[in-house]
């Protein structure tokens, strides 16, 4: 039962855990207060890492747009008009908090990474404890889990231009370990609080549906499906992969006992946690920005030799585990078959042909901590036992930290060092100007809510930094991404008439267009000579136009908006 879990748990251990989660909340802090110290004069830190520059925009977005009163949040990548939203727990959450407390969206976002790194840490050390009764195997599992990656630091040092591994993900030739945030939990920790909170959550629901099984106890199951309902409800990708793992596992327990009970089990918490299912699925089919933007969500996995060099001496060390493990038991404990379907369904899922398969890397770490921790710790033990002094040496603890250092933590160093790299040359997309926020401060005031035509950079960016639409931006957020930005191509590229123009601007209900250093490099055409176009803001980086119905209208061209009707209600 998870009481007696708890009970096997000493207070010295829970000292240990809460060491390790402030040793990890500092590290994983510790490159965003520098980037804040290193901002030149004239300039404020945005709240970016390299990884994911795009992405933390979408998640500043749905901050914003509770602290301004939302419930259900909005697409602000895409210009169609929109009525409903959706509904994410996890975000809604930590925009209650940044309301509460009046927080920017960056400092709630690194805020609430800090909070979730302690939850995570709390549900991973009763879930080691319910796995290993022997406390320096749980100990050693949650440093493993906390500081643990791949070679993929070793493959950058080995490659040219090593520091700009992972930014190079889009051509799949970078271990898995230096760009996808959800393969390792230390990435996950340091770069986005709800891949930390999915990951925990993941290993709370196995842990309930465990104890259902193991006891025969409905409350556990009934607590499985709402834990279920909450992940599944931000991250419903991780239901076909829960289904898989539970359904082979639920598989093996008809067949070794013979009893039905553990299929009651399996429906009470399939039942109650495909709430959410239903609902993200009923968006997507009844709402075209929903749909569509499900449908360019598209994360393919890289070859295996980016996955098995991502996860390196881990997944070695977990064939060993599965050695020992065998050589301890005649028959292995259920809990024992569970990790060891956990690595095997999970590995085989990742090629399944969904758009969204590299999603399942996602824990598929942890049953190798725990593999590998077994290996670990059976080695150190035999070198006490059987290489004499020099097996002494080797088992030290400060020879076995530094082992534990070079064979699994130098992409942890890797990416840290990176980051501070390009923080101390004060890379630009960390950092906006007081002349840019000035402007974007003056859109956010003045704009009504028509969308923004900006350059695919600026667009990656404005919804995170103003509750207010752009006209394309972020490739996946972004109805029909590709058609847009041809047609923004096209526009700044002159190739356009003016009849052309007028209509591309009015039919997509765009209201203003920006103009910086990011648009002047692709723009042919000349803004200031457009009877349509009136300069309303302009500073020493950034002049803003205004789309002006009256003015297109006095210079003969069509009735704005004309297009609008057929735009928005495509399907």
């Amino acid at each position: 039962m998870f009481e007696q879990i708890l009970k096997t748990i000493s207070r010295k251990e829970w000292l240990l855990v809460g060491a390790i989660s402030v040793i990890l909340m500092a590290v994983t802090i510790f490159p965003v207060l520098f980037a804040y110290r290193m901002a030149p004069a004239g300039t404020h830190y945005d709240g970016l890492n390299i990884i994911g520059e795009g992405d933390y925009s979408v998640y500043f977005s749905y901050i914003n747009q509770v602290k301004a009163g939302r419930i259900l949040m909005l697409d602000y990548f895409t210009s169609e008009p929109q009525s409903g939203g959706i509904l994410n727990i996890f975000w809604l959450g930590v925009g209650l908090w940044a309301k509460i407390f009046n927080l920017s969206a960056p400092i709630a976002f690194h805020f609430s990474r800090m909070v979730v790194i302690p939850v995570f840490c709390a549900i991973f050390y009763i879930f080691s404890s319910y796995i290993f009764s022997d406390k320096k195997l749980r100990q050693w599992s949650l440093i493993f889990a906390g500081l643990a990656s791949g070679l993929g630091g070793y493959f950058a040092l080995l490659v040219k231009g090593g520091l700009m591994q992972g930014f190079n993900w889009l051509d799949f030739v970078s271990p898995i370990d230096l760009w996808v945030t959800e393969a390792n939990v230390f990435f996950s920790m340091y770069l986005n609080p709800h891949f930390v909170m999915s990951i925990a959550l993941m290993i709370l629901f196995f842990l309930l549906l465990l104890l259902a099984w193991e006891n025969n106890n409905y409350k556990y199951s009934l607590l499985a499906g709402l834990t279920g309902l909450i992940w599944f409800n931000f991250h419903p990708y991780y239901a076909p992969y829960v289904l898989a793992i539970t359904a082979v596992y639920l598989i093996y327990l008809l067949a070794r006992y013979k009893k039905l009970n553990p299929l009651f089990h399996f429906l009470i918490y399939f039942i109650i946690s495909s709430v959410s299912i239903a609902y993200h699925f009923w968006l997507i089919i009844t709402d075209y920005v929903i749909g569509t933007r499900a449908e360019q969500n598209i994360t393919i996995m890289p070859p295996w030799i980016y996955v098995l060099l991502g996860f390196g001496f881990l997944l070695l060390f977990s064939i060993l585990g599965i050695y020992f493990l065998a050589q301890k038991f005649k028959r292995l404990p259920d809990k024992f078959i569970f990790l060891l379907i956990w690595l095997v369904v999970g590995f085989n899922l990742l090629y399944v042909p969904l758009s969204f398969n590299r999603r399942f890397l996602e824990g598929l770490e942890i049953p190798m901590v725990f593999l590998s921790v077994l290996a670990w710790v059976g080695m150190i033990k035999f070198f006490k036992s059987h290489w004499g002094l020099f097996g002494r040496i080797l088992a030290n603890k400060f020879t076995v930290s530094i082992l534990f250092a070079i064979l699994f933590c130098f992409s942890t160093f890797f990416i840290l060092a990176r980051d501070i790299h390009f923080i101390a040359r004060q890379r630009s997309t960390f950092y906006l100007s007081n002349e840019y926020l000035q402007a974007i401060n003056w859109l956010e005031k003045n704009n009504a809510g028509q969308a923004i035509l900006a350059n695919q950079a600026n667009g990656h960016y404005l919804p995170g930094l103003i509750n207010q639409p752009v006209f394309y931006g972020h490739g996946h957020e972004t109805a029909d991404f590709i058609a847009k930005r041809k047609m923004a191509d096209d526009f700044y590229g002159n190739k356009y008439n003016q009849a052309q123009a007028w209509e591309f601007l009015t039919s997509h209900n765009i209201g203003y267009i920006l103009y910086s250093y990011w648009e002047k490099g692709t723009m042919a055409i000349n803004l200031y000579d457009q009877p349509y176009l009136e300069k309303v803001f302009i500073n020493n980086q950034i002049a803003i136009y205004k789309v002006s119905r009256e003015a297109g209208s006095a210079s003969g061209l069509p009735r704005p908006g004309f297009g609008q009707d057929e735009q928005s209600g495509r399907k």
